[in-house]
């Protein structure tokens, strides 16, 4: 895009509103701040090469971060998408991350770099040595869907490379040219998105996947926040405040097994707030 609208001018001719106009073009293709921000490093490093940048960098700014965090999927989503992926044979690698995803948390960059020795067969968990933050090294268990993924994944590798699986070896191996499995896969962006099309499913990331399971940890009454970011590893705090409120009837029933007897029956109408904030409240 940005070879297609700059391209043609000479640089001498590129200036502040030059840009200006650019960002606001691409905001109207519904492009994020991050993609158009990452565009403007492309054409800053360009400009700073040409000696040109110091004349508008004070001027053209990058563009405030995105509040969004991802979305997750709809129970019809999920089935219609795990169902999909069933298919074809050649989507194998995008349909498992997904399972994996919806059932662990874990991050596409979790996913691909498991190796054998992470699985722990009587325990049925997976230990993520390698995560994007330090408090995503960490244990999970693998309930059911998971746990026949990774037998799905050890039939593969068996009958790939011989019943001996090597601990270094990885679940998810590189077959680009000749299958290797000390080197892991490097992505399953065209499945998926053969999957997404395929499925109905629009406007969704393979990171979502992992957002959904995050979702259904957090949506659950019966799972603590401190449970839920123990197997998820890092949860923002606005991941956590925006399923506050659907986690209070939760909290609601912790506090009350806390008093000896039942709450008193609540006013037919709630007392007024003091005009004075500071003021003592008063009783009759």
């Amino acid at each position: 895009m940005i070879k297609k609208s700059l391209g043609q001018l000479r640089v001498k001719k590129i200036h502040a509103e030059t840009l200006h106009q650019y960002i606001a073009s691409r905001k109207e293709a519904g492009k994020s701040n991050g993609t158009i921000n990452r565009e403007l490093d492309v054409i800053r490093g360009t400009l700073k090469w040409a000696e040109r940048w110091s004349l508008m960098g004070e001027a053209v700014k990058n563009l405030p971060p995105g509040e969004t965090i991802g979305r997750a999927f709809t129970p019809e989503e999920k089935t219609k998408l795990l169902t999909t992926a069933k298919q074809k044979s050649e989507w194998q690698n995008a349909r498992l991350a997904l399972i994996l995803a919806l059932n662990t948390s874990m991050r596409p960059s979790e996913i691909k770099s498991l190796q054998w020795r992470d699985v722990d067969w009587l325990e049925r968990s997976v230990s993520l040595r390698m995560s994007k933050t330090a408090a995503g090294i960490r244990t999970i268990p693998l309930n059911s869907e998971a746990y026949s993924a990774i037998l799905e994944l050890r039939e593969r590798s068996v009958d790939a490379f011989g019943a001996d699986l090597a601990r270094e070896w990885h679940l998810f191996f590189s077959s680009h040219g000749k299958m290797d499995p000390l080197r892991p896969v490097g992505h399953w962006r065209k499945a998926w998105k053969a999957i997404m099309k395929a499925a109905g499913v629009s406007q969704a990331r393979f990171y979502d996947s992992r957002h959904t399971a995050v979702t259904d940890l957090l949506q659950n009454p019966n799972v603590s926040e401190e449970v839920a970011k123990a197997i998820v590893g890092h949860v923002s705090r606005r991941m956590l405040e925006r399923y506050s409120h659907q986690r209070m009837n939760a909290k609601r029933a912790a506090v009350a097994a806390l008093a000896p007897t039942p709450a008193p029956e609540a006013p037919s109408q709630a007392p007024a707030q003091a005009e004075n904030e500071n003021a003592a409240p008063s009783y009759n």
